[in-house]
């Protein structure tokens, strides 16, 4: 099953930004980030809308922030994002996304599931959405989602 969702999301999926460098730089982050459609945002703003987006029990969904290389093209971070969302939404999990564009030389991809931040690099991500998914489906089980309240098992 997870197999089957990592897939579509090889690097070649993304085009052809590939990162120059991997990822553990110190990537200081600008205020350039923006969310499709919205206001502008600062990554540490991106962050936090994305971890509060991830916990709501409402949604269950995931919140995705991508932090884009300082070179990266035009459109690159919307494209990975769409991208996400349309594999996410194979396994009806629903995703949100922000952007902002780093100083640095490496696209890093971090993921929200229920709080829990998950950091991969673009080159590492089809290796990784296992983890994640898996990650999800654990968290929001029937069974794990009883204590939230009789609503939120009902959905």
């Amino acid at each position: 099953m997870a197999g089957a969702l990592a897939l579509p999301l090889t690097l070649a999926s993304f085009g052809p930004a590939a990162n120059d460098a991997y990822a553990g730089e110190a990537n200081a982050a600008t205020p350039a980030a923006t969310t499709p459609g919205e206001r502008g945002l600062d990554a540490v703003q991106g962050m936090r809308d994305m971890r509060h987006y991830s916990e709501d029990p409402a949604t269950r969904g995931i919140g995705v922030f991508i932090n884009l290389q300082k070179d990266a093209p035009e459109g690159y971070g919307n494209k990975i994002g769409k991208k996400l969302q349309e594999v996410f939404a194979t396994r009806n999990i629903p995703v949100q996304y922000r952007l902002n564009q780093s100083r640095g030389t490496a696209t890093d991809i971090t993921f929200y599931v229920q709080g829990i931040d998950f950091t991969v690099n673009i080159d590492d991500i089809g290796a990784n959405l296992p983890t994640i998914l898996a990650h999800h489906n654990d968290v929001w089980l029937p069974g794990k989602t009883a204590s939230l309240g009789p609503e939120i098992t009902q959905q």
